[in-house]
């Protein structure tokens, strides 16, 4: 699932959690089996580095006179859809995934590719040009569309609002008075950017453990069965103490972004 924040580090603000179960499992092996589909974003500087001594001369090695810093990525995958139609929308975050593993395992049985999914976008405010640049890798992979499994980036302020409620939010918009956006930022920029609202993926990343091991994830304490909200999590816990378990289904949200022929 996208999201959206400043920095760029390898857990893109997730919660732990996230990475254990079948989606999260297979995230990296995803990425790093397909990168024709990443979009790294570096900024160049004047290097900062001090010369070096070297030899016994005394002499300076001058040292590089540019430094690189990632400064955005988006990470994405092929997977299967139509490009038009709900009926064949991948069901969940974790089935893209899975599927795309298995494009790499056994590409001979494995579904063939007709669209390309987001996973992930982070970076200080370039996510126009990470989205853009996805539209082109996407059209040049011979997909029929760009989908994007949403994880809105407000969501874990209101775990106990269902999705299908929260994504109709709207609030004033501050540029043109009289008129409203929608209330949360990450869906907000995609809509700007042409996306379409397709519809909420119902436990799109779904995450069993034990309460040992939830209570590792997240740092807290589970002493009675019922349902918990846990730091990053855009829905409940639910807790099983009697049978020593916990799952966390998280509902996303299908976007969808046109993909325009390439003119240039």
């Amino acid at each position: 699932m996208t999201s959206a924040r400043p920095g760029v580090n390898s857990d893109f603000g997730w919660p732990t959690f996230l990475y254990k179960g079948a989606g999260g499992h297979a995230f990296f092996d995803v990425i790093f089996g397909f990168p024709q589909y990443q979009t790294l974003v570096l900024l160049r500087r004047p290097s900062q580095q001090p010369k070096q001594a070297a030899g016994a001369d005394g002499s300076e090695w001058p040292g590089p006179e540019e430094e690189e810093e990632l400064v955005a990525v988006g990470y994405a995958t092929p997977c299967v859809w139509g490009g038009s139609s709900l009926e064949d929308l991948p069901p969940t975050w974790d089935h893209v995934i899975v599927t795309a593993r298995r494009m790499l395992a056994d590409p001979a049985s494995a579904p063939t590719p007709t669209a390309m999914s987001a996973l992930a976008v982070e970076g200080r405010g370039l996510s126009q040009i990470v989205l853009g640049h996805m539209k082109v890798i996407a059209r040049a992979q011979g997909a029929k569309g760009l989908l994007a499994p949403i994880r809105p980036i407000l969501k874990p302020q209101y775990p106990l609002v269902d999705m299908e409620q929260y994504i109709t939010w709207h609030v004033p918009d501050p540029k043109r008075p009289g008129q409203e956006v929608l209330f949360d930022p990450w869906l907000r920029t995609h809509v700007r950017l042409g996306a379409r609202i397709l519809q909420v993926s119902r436990g799109s990343a779904t995450v069993y453990g034990s309460v040992a091991e939830w209570e590792e994830w997240t740092g807290m304490r589970f002493i009675s069965s019922g349902p918990y909200t846990v730091p990053g999590g855009l829905v409940v816990l639910e807790v099983d103490r009697e049978g020593d378990a916990a799952v966390y289904r998280e509902d996303n949200v299908w976007v969808a972004h046109t993909l325009l022929p390439d003119v240039s």
